[in-house]
């Protein structure tokens, strides 16, 4: 799914461990309760606006990944990495995206 276009897609309960969404636009999407641990990789996605509630992104790699406004309440975070990514008034569990590369 490298490059997808998956802007406005509502994927609930989708299980998608290990799956490549590299460059993914999933603007808007919504993935509530889905399953995309193990090793995702969402590099470089555009994941602003969507909405994963109780996803479950643990292991995921979301480096340089886009989650600007993304609401990610409730979402299993453990071991995810968010090296370089923008959470511009994203909503998280701990807060460990608000704020982040946003510009000034």
């Amino acid at each position: 799914l490298t490059r997808a276009n998956l802007s406005d897609a509502v994927l609930t309960s989708v299980d998608l461990p290990f799956a490549n969404l590299s460059f993914a636009n999933l603007t808007r999407a919504t993935l509530s309760a889905s399953a995309a641990g193990g090793i995702a990789n969402l590099t470089r996605a555009n994941l602003s606006d969507a909405v994963l509630t109780s996803a479950n992104l643990s292991f995921a790699n979301l480096t340089f990944a886009n989650l600007t406004r993304a609401v990610l309440t409730s979402a299993n975070l453990r071991s995810a990495v968010f090296t370089n990514a923008t959470g511009c008034s994203t909503v998280t569990p701990t807060g460990i995206l608000n704020g982040r590369r946003c510009a000034n």
